[in-house]
């Protein structure tokens, strides 16, 4: 089974996601399609979440409250980036945002690390993923 995923940010925070991930220097082509399709045609709510679920039917017969093991045994990557966001209140240390601050980080696959700031690299993948 094949699961894609996308990043609620841009739709999360009220901002297109081109417009958004642009702020941070992602090419408007380097953005999913996807989540910009999902930004024009989902509500916006006043009031915002923090994350957005994803539900997807893994297995015939699963009930609610069931748990269910998965095992991760492969995984590509659609875009070389991800976001980390911290706010107010929440998070690692709480009280050094007064807003939320969304950070995007771009990744550098083939040498398998984050790249989180200038002249700070994260090692950060597992040694099974596929970097294609």
């Amino acid at each position: 089974m094949k699961i894609d995923t996308v990043s609620h940010q841009g739709p999360l925070s009220g901002m297109d996601p081109v417009k958004f991930f642009g702020a941070a220097g992602i090419a408007p082509n380097e953005v999913l399609p996807d989540a910009s399709e999902i930004y024009a045609k989902a509500p916006r709510p006043k009031k915002r979440g923090r994350a957005c679920a994803h539900r997807a039917d893994l297995r015939e017969g699963a009930e609610p409250g069931d748990m269910l093991e998965v095992r991760v045994l492969d995984f590509q990557f659609r875009v070389p980036y991800g976001v980390n966001n911290s706010n107010k209140g929440t998070g690692v240390l709480p009280d050094v945002h007064e807003k939320p601050y969304p950070k995007v980080i771009r990744f550098d696959l083939a040498r398998r690390v984050a790249l989180f700031a200038p002249g700070i690299e994260v090692p950060s993948f597992p040694s099974w993923a596929s970097w294609r």
